[in-house]
């Protein structure tokens, strides 16, 4: 899809769904995403997330600043495990400059081909055998099989129907962390900082 600049950032201008007219436009000023339709509906969400900010406070070692992804305009954080990852030798240049390191990945999108809806997601690189089977918080949260890894998601339909959205999404991040910790053996002790856990999940190992 094809972004035009606008006086408050980018948009996509005017989109078609059947017999429904909308746009979408990222608002640069005020830090948000704005949904407009011919109906007179409107809806925005934030381009920055208090509970990304949260969890990334739980973190001691190195991580990315909550960041908006060009290539997919995901709302995306990144821990790293301080270890270099070992690739197979025909990775492409670019999946290797990427992914060079071992990282655990957290973040918000609006969806995709293969996950067509919002959703929350977490995903391990590069993935060890067992990441499947660990257990995720709340238990509206599954993984999913994308042909290129697996990826953990918590519908953000999912999220709202929550008693405590905020509670439910920081138990999500952290218990896809603490599963990308325990199957890649990271040293989970050292890279927590010292600060009480979300959820009730306990300290990673």
């Amino acid at each position: 899809m094809t972004l035009y600049p606008s006086s408050r950032g980018l948009t996509t201008g005017l989109l078609r769904q059947g017999s429904a007219r909308f746009d979408l436009e990222f608002d640069f000023v005020e830090h948000r995403l704005l949904m407009r339709s011919d109906s007179g509906a409107a809806e925005q969400m934030p381009l920055h997330d208090d509970v990304l900010d949260e969890f990334a406070g739980l973190f001691a070692g190195k991580q990315s600043p909550v960041h908006l992804f060009w290539h997919s305009f995901d709302l995306a954080l990144n821990r790293f495990s301080g270890r270099r990852a070992s690739l197979s030798a025909g990775v492409d240049p670019v999946t290797r400059e990427a992914y060079s390191h071992e990282v655990i990945s957290f973040g918000f999108w609006a969806g995709s081909e293969q996950v067509p809806e919002p959703a929350f997601y977490s995903y391990t690189a590069p993935e060890r055998e067992g990441l499947r089977d660990e257990p995720l918080s709340p238990a509206v949260a599954h993984t999913v099989d994308t042909g290129n890894g697996s990826l953990a998601l918590l519908r953000y339909d999912d999220l709202r129907a929550t008693a405590d959205p905020r509670e439910a999404l920081l138990g999500f991040f952290e218990s896809a962390y603490e599963a990308g910790v325990r199957t890649s053996d990271w040293p989970g002790d050292e890279l927590a900082a010292a600060t009480e856990q979300p959820g009730t999940h306990g300290n990673t190992r």
